[in-house]
């Protein structure tokens, strides 16, 4: 038989398979699959081309992050739109992307890719827009394919709120069908076709992007419910209520995410239920614009699909330990129940609720023979991990980005020993500094 690629033996593997099994033993990887997973107990003789220690190390099935605006590292250190709420915040971020360029979109949606493989992050979801240049969506696509990650590009349709940024229906659409048609068959890149918002978006233009999205068996993705406003507006455009509004044209389904998803009722959660929808979950963006509290507890007690996103650079730490950290205690908090998310039901969501909310559960989000080898070791010889009791609450409340020791997608080594293997990071930092002084200055922010 021939020898596997790669052995990652003796560490302790969060399986999250359906028993959510947790033991010690190696895994097995030949191209991009997982071939072989043998715990300690039934020790055998394995030959590889190349074997990692991971006596040291906790392997758990990489991190999806569902939801992202990933140019907005650019600028996340500086004080635009600090302190605004979130209609407020927008208008301030569409008169900064009004001066956004296909360089802009390419080094910061590179940043940010950076950033969330060092977190643990395989999978990454970019709503992105707008897209009126052409060139954008295709230099976005190639920024984050360089890095290695599993990308899906939630091409964003914005045909109204902002005019200098507003592209037409047509136009839009065009490019969201020959995105999906390109793509179609790719392992490493998904395209969702994705209206912004309802203060962005066209009623005409979420029926079409639902027809588009069926033609081509991909997924529509939306923002949709963050604030009491936006639910005045549309009752008052429309007659209904967001999710009321979407189940009426045929939004919503199996194929369907919800980003936010904070104002919604109890007949429009049943109908997210029978719909099969997900809902990416943002609690560090959320708590950062004070938008309220969405009713994931309500959700996960209905059995809704949740997964979770860290959302824009300028509102969230890109580390998915924070997010799951802020994810129990804000709903502990919220509804005085801190059983409602348990650890394991944490990294679930962090793991196979992204991959169920983009259909791709049979190939990513757990650890699995024939599934994808999309895997992430933690380095769990640290201080603030000792003594190891339960793994699982130990890597959600006390581990952080900085403890990801090595990140396998698709069967390839993307970093080891915390060095990013497909980047060089310090040629990106320069680069991305110069190019974000330039922005500035274009903006009237420069510090020079």
């Amino acid at each position: 038989m021939e020898d596997a690629d790669l052995l990652i033996e003796n560490s302790i593997i969060i399986s999250m398979d359906q028993n959510r099994s947790i033991f010690h033993g190696t895994i097995e990887i030949k191209g991009d699959r997982i071939i072989g997973i043998w715990p300690s107990s039934r020790t055998r003789s394995l030959h590889a081309k190349r074997k990692i220690d991971g006596s040291k190390m906790a392997v758990l099935p990489g991190f999806i992050n569902a939801h992202n605006h990933l140019w907005g590292s650019l600028i996340s250190n500086r004080p635009t739109a600090e302190g605004l709420k979130l209609d407020e915040f927008l208008k301030e971020l569409w008169r900064v992307k009004g001066s956004l360029g296909r360089d802009e979109f390419y080094y910061g949606s590179q940043l940010t890719s950076v950033q969330n493989i060092m977190s643990g992050i395989t999978t990454l979801v970019d709503h992105c827009y707008p897209c009126v240049n052409p060139s954008i969506s295709e230099s976005v696509i190639d920024a984050v394919r360089i890095t290695g990650m599993r990308f899906i590009f939630a091409r964003g349709i914005m045909t109204k709120g902002y005019p200098p940024i507003c592209e037409t229906s047509e136009k839009a659409f065009n490019e969201c069908e020959g995105l999906a048609k390109k793509y179609y068959k790719s392992d490493m890149v998904k395209v969702l076709i994705a209206p912004v918002s309802f203060r962005q978006a066209e009623l005409s233009d979420y029926k079409l992007a639902k027809e588009i999205a069926d033609r081509y068996h991909t997924g529509v993705y939306t923002h949709i419910a963050e604030t009491e406003a936006e639910i005045e507006t549309i009752k008052k455009d429309y007659g209904r209520r967001p999710v009321e509004l979407l189940n009426e044209i045929g939004f919503l389904g199996k194929s369907t995410t919800l980003v936010h998803s904070i104002y919604v009722q109890e007949d429009e959660i049943q109908l997210i239920r029978s719909s099969g929808a997900s809902v990416a979950h943002c609690a560090s963006n959320n708590m950062r614009l004070a938008k309220g509290a969405a009713p994931i507890a309500k959700m996960i007690d209905e059995g809704i699909n949740i997964c979770l996103g860290t959302d824009n650079p300028i509102t969230a730490k890109q580390d998915f330990f924070t997010e799951l950290y802020n994810l129990i205690l804000f709903h502990s908090f919220v509804d005085r129940r801190p059983e409602i998310i348990s650890p394991m039901k944490a990294l679930e969501i962090a793991t196979l609720g992204g991959a169920r909310a983009l259909g791709m559960e049979n190939m990513i989000g757990s650890i699995e023979v024939g599934k994808k080898a999309d895997l992430i070791l933690i380095d769990m010889d640290k201080p603030h991990l000792k003594p190891l009791h339960d793994v699982a609450k130990a890597l959600v409340f006390h581990a952080s980005a900085a403890d990801v020791d090595t990140v396998i997608i698709n069967g390839k080594i993307i970093m080891e020993n915390r060095n990013l293997i497909t980047i060089n990071i310090g040629k990106l930092l320069r680069h991305t500094t110069k190019l974000a002084e330039k922005f500035l200055t274009k903006i009237g922010e420069s510090d020079k």
